[in-house]
């Protein structure tokens, strides 16, 4: 959805050059840096979904964290070596999605506002209620630091908590050592003298955790995005003469100068926001319901495991 580009000088000798209100001019670049931003989010959810889909068209794992080569996927090193390697890709990207996805809504709403603060307590929420989303995300501090995180015996694939205990975190800072402390305290709580700990369940319980972040953005940006787009359309409708210029390659355009800068920025206020972020949301909806679903009957085939005990 491109909404700007910048105008090289010597394409503007000829063009009129309306003048542009300074709050409107914000009111663009703020909408265009939205844009910007959710592009890029869509880019990194792209990202985090291709390294499943890679993980997954590459190895079957079983619930009971077998893991079998798939047809066609060839690699020269081990199977430890290729899960460890789609396991850290996906973590990170994980990550970096969410870091993206807090980042903008603090941008665009203030990070002490209302909005922003309803996102991160259901952000903590999310944090608090699922065990592997706050399990990874210190798993993600600790491959930073040259180490990997899957075990494996025989075609068996687990993260084996007393090994995650035990090894040193070479280079890591203070905030590090008491991350790893705490998460290593609830798994003595949890697993007791069980540390073998489930990659299958870990691994959509995780995937669904990023998805429900992925989808409460997308529900509270709207607000914003819409907000701006509505002001531009108004502004367009008090004063259409903004879009016309003697240079017809223009037309259509805002021309307009950022603060500070000497160059000039040609804006389309024509991209189809309503039909881009109706199928982003719907997108994003449908991927968090898949992979709820999909930890929900992995959740509900460890709990009848643990019944027959």
């Amino acid at each position: 959805m491109d909404t700007e580009r910048i105008v090289i000088l010597n394409e503007t000798e000829n063009v009129t050059m309306h003048k542009i209100d300074e709050a409107f001019v914000s009111v663009i670049c703020d909408y265009v840096e939205i844009n910007r931003h959710i592009q890029e989010i869509n880019q990194l959810f792209d990202v985090f979904n291709f390294n499943i889909e890679r993980l997954i068209s590459s190895y079957e794992i079983g619930t009971d964290d077998c893991i079998k080569r798939r047809t066609g996927f060839e690699t020269n090193g081990s199977d430890f070596v290729a899960i460890n390697a789609f396991m850290i890709n996906i973590i990170s990207a994980g990550r970096s999605l969410v870091d993206s996805l807090d980042i903008c809504m603090a941008t665009v709403y203030g990070g002490e506002s209302e909005k922003y603060s309803d996102f991160k307590r259901q952000i903590s929420g999310i944090y608090d209620r699922k065990f592997a989303y706050r399990f990874f995300y210190h798993l993600r501090n600790l491959s930073q630091h040259n180490h990997l995180l899957i075990s494996t015996e025989e075609n068996f694939c687990y993260f084996d908590a007393s090994q995650i205990l035990i090894t040193p975190h070479y280079n890591a800072n203070k905030k590090l050592w008491e991350e790893m402390e705490n998460i290593c305290k609830e798994i003595r709580e949890r697993y007791h003298d069980n540390f073998r700990i489930s990659l299958s369940l870990c691994l959509v319980e995780y995937i669904a955790g990023v998805a429900q972040v992925h989808k409460i953005f997308w529900e509270g940006i709207k607000d914003r995005l819409f907000e701006l787009k509505d002001q531009i359309d108004s502004t367009i409708e008090k004063e259409p003469e903004i879009l016309e210029h003697n240079n017809e390659k223009f037309n259509g355009c805002i021309l307009y100068q950022r603060p500070g800068e000497k160059g000039w920025h040609a804006f389309s206020p024509y991209s189809d926001t309503d039909s881009y972020y109706e199928n982003t949301l719907r997108a994003a909806i449908g991927f968090f319901e898949e992979s709820d679903k999909e930890y929900s009957a992995v959740q509900k085939h460890f709990q009848s495991i643990l019944s027959e005990e």
